[in-house]
């Protein structure tokens, strides 16, 4: 079972370093930040880094009911 963890904060500071480390350690990280173009950046950077699957969710995502379902889905299927 694939294990997984959900950052918030994720494009700078200790948010994107808790991701690096989650990622290191075998986790899917379920990225959450305000900007969509620094989530990408953040992502790619997780994937090539350490081999690991990343999502991303930006703050204008986070009212819409498609994208929360995308999250759900994303925290609860391995």
């Amino acid at each position: 079972m694939e294990r997984t963890v959900l950052i918030t904060g994720a494009t700078s500071g200790i948010g994107r370093e808790f991701a690096k480390l989650f990622a290191a350690d075998g986790y899917h990280v379920v990225l959450a930040a305000r900007s969509e173009e620094e989530l990408q950046i953040v992502k790619q950077d997780i994937e090539a880094s350490h081999s690991m699957r990343a999502s991303c969710f930006a703050r204008r995502q986070a009212f819409q009911p498609g994208p929360l379902m995308a999250v759900y889905s994303a925290l609860t299927t391995n």
